[in-house]
């Protein structure tokens, strides 16, 4: 009895859990039978303590309830791998890229980390102390641009000295180039990495690449590759930003606790808690023209040009670009991979010219490219 009665206390929350995580037809009927067996070994039991060939009174102690906990999670734990084995399968959503919890930004690259990683070819990967991809970033009296975007600046699919950045850096040695950019980020991450570096590290301009393909959508949710991400909000005070620290997410636990992870149990627990009391996907309005205005505003202030590079047409973004007076550079290209499109070599060679191409006709960015000593930071490696 003490065994049917404590196997009904941990099944019965068990099998609520797995309802709400998957409310399906085969959900229900694997724990409509669980219960049933339950039930049947309940009346066994009783029909045991009759008589005294099958019964052994068993009274309450650690023991008793160490082997009916085991037991029970064991049954549940088999269940789960057998029945429930696809919807309980990792995602990997870019771990290889070896992303860290940041409360501000959802998440970042880990900072030295050095590894392969494997898309459309096999790349090498070693971030600098900041977690960027590339080597340290030194402080030089030489004028500075500061690069942000998301996988195509990152350089996905390509070697580091195959980007457009380091290319850029070997026609430019009198300038510093900075690539800050991360795979994954929307505009809003990328600004709020603008405004955490800004006062680290000298830019004297701004060079933003637009992803037509999916930015939109990332400024337009609070999720992103399993992770939860701060996002902006539109109002009548102007640009509000929400999402901060950012959440706890599947990912964040699986990261911080890859032993208990391992147990299926485990992740139905997590992804019922998850379900009912964590963050839930937000349809956000887009707010991607009042972040680029507000990213503007940010570094005019600050006497920091912006320019914005268009992977794709985007018609609309290039007229809003236009009324306020942004500079914008078409950077299509068809040197492309057939996996997630991300640009070849020789389409980094392309941006490469189109960018070069920009900055020295456009007199804005000519100006503050111009010789002369970066604002007052004292020279060596960005700690």
């Amino acid at each position: 009895m003490f065994f049917t009665r404590w196997s009904l206390r941990l099944g019965i929350p068990l099998g609520l859990s797995a309802i709400a995580y998957a409310p399906e037809l085969k959900t229900f009927v694997v724990v409509s039978c669980a219960a049933l067996a339950l039930v049947a070994v309940s009346a066994l039991s009783r029909h045991a303590t009759h008589n005294r060939l099958l019964t052994t009174q068993i009274k309450f102690n650690l023991m008793t309830l160490a082997v009916t906990v085991t037991v029970s999670l064991f049954l549940t734990e088999g269940i789960l791998r057998t029945v429930f084995r696809r919807q309980f399968k990792v995602i990997e959503r870019e771990r290889s890229l070896q992303y860290q919890y940041d409360p501000e930004l959802g998440w970042c690259p880990v900072p030295n980390l050095t590894h392969q990683f494997l898309n459309a070819r096999k790349v090498s990967v070693a971030n600098n102390s900041l977690g960027f991809r590339g080597p340290e970033f030194q402080i030089t009296s030489k004028p500075t641009v500061a690069f942000v975007g998301d996988s195509y600046v990152w350089g996905y699919d390509v070697e580091v000295n195959e980007r457009f950045t380091e290319k850029l850096q070997a026609r430019h040695p009198e300038w510093t180039l900075y690539n800050l950019g991360v795979a994954g980020y929307g505009t809003d991450q990328e600004y709020l990495i603008l405004q955490r570096y800004l006062n680290r590290l000298p830019f004297r301009a701004v060079f933003l690449v637009f992803c037509e393909l999916n930015d939109r959508s990332d400024n337009s949710s609070n999720f992103s590759n399993g992770w939860t991400k701060p996002y902006y909000r539109t109002n009548t005070a102007g640009l509000g930003l929400c999402g901060v620290p950012a959440p706890m997410t599947e990912t964040l636990f699986r990261i911080r606790h890859p032993v208990l992870y391992h147990a299926y149990v485990v992740r139905l627990l997590v992804r019922s808690a998850l379900h009912w009391f964590g963050a839930q996907p937000l349809d956000i309005p887009d707010p991607t023209e009042a972040i680029i205005a507000d990213m503007n505003r940010f570094l005019q202030t600050r006497g920091v040009p912006l320019a914005v590079g268009l992977e794709n047409r985007d018609r609309k973004l290039e007229r809003f670009l236009t009324s306020q007076q942004i500079p914008w550079v078409d950077l299509y290209t068809p040197h492309r991979y057939a996996m997630l499109d991300h640009w070849t070599p020789e389409g980094h060679d392309f941006v490469c010219q189109q960018i070069d191409n920009f900055l020295a006709t456009n007199n804005v960015f000519r100006q503050a490219l111009a010789a002369g000593t970066n604002r007052s930071i004292s020279a060596g490696a960005v700690k």
